[in-house]
């Protein structure tokens, strides 16, 4: 069962109690899901329209690969509930025994990086979908270019809020230099983000 089984006002019922998940990396992926969407409809507005003849080929493909990521980001909001489920019961092992206390410690360090491994993947699928507005900028409906410029805001705002849960479970790291390593790779997913996203608005926003 996945996050998104149930309407978007069940959702936000969910969202906004006192339940711990769903919570901010969740919303980040959905956010991202949100962009992916945004990108397939304007390609559903081109796909068969006159005047884009010689890109319908190209354009189906493109629709492919954007339902695939589509279905990434949905998985993604699953995994960071999960990510954190996981969290929560390797604190909870026992740690009576040395033995129990080696066994707590792998599985908390083990659940640590799953935490941050979850958010990471995130950030990618982020990446990949600003890459893809990059893609179809000039080969779609030019009446749709403003939702491709929502779109990429919503995958730049999807990559620096699921960085904060990078940077959060980096904490719990024993390893100092592994910790550091997943740090820079979100400071890198972010200016790649960022970066392609300031080439699309730079782009886009004078054709409005």
């Amino acid at each position: 069962m996945t996050i998104l089984n149930n309407d978007i006002k069940s959702y936000l019922e969910k969202l906004k109690s006192k339940s711990a998940t769903p919570g901010g990396g969740s919303v980040s992926a959905i956010t991202a899901m949100q962009g992916v969407a945004l990108n397939l409809m304007v390609i559903e507005l081109t796909i068969g329209k006159k005047g884009y003849e010689q890109h319908q080929e190209f354009l189906i493909k493109e629709k492919a690969k954007n339902e695939r990521l589509y279905q990434e980001c949905l998985k993604a909001a699953d995994k960071d509930i999960e990510a954190y489920n996981g969290f929560l019961e390797a604190y909870r092992l026992p740690k009576d025994t040395e033995d129990e206390k080696k066994a707590r410690e792998k599985a908390i360090n083990e659940a640590t990086i799953n935490a941050i491994m979850s958010p990471i993947y995130t950030m990618e699928l982020c990446k990949s979908g600003v890459g893809y507005i990059r893609e179809i900028l000039f080969k779609t409906n030019k009446m749709a270019i403003s939702d491709l410029i929502s779109a990429a805001i919503m995958f730049e705002a999807s990559c620096k809020s699921t960085s904060l849960n990078v940077k959060i479970n980096a904490k719990f790291l024993q390893n100092r230099k592994e910790a550091e390593k997943f740090l820079n790779m979100a400071d890198n997913l972010i200016v790649d983000v960022s970066k392609i996203v300031g080439e699309i608005l730079e782009i886009a926003v004078p054709r409005l």
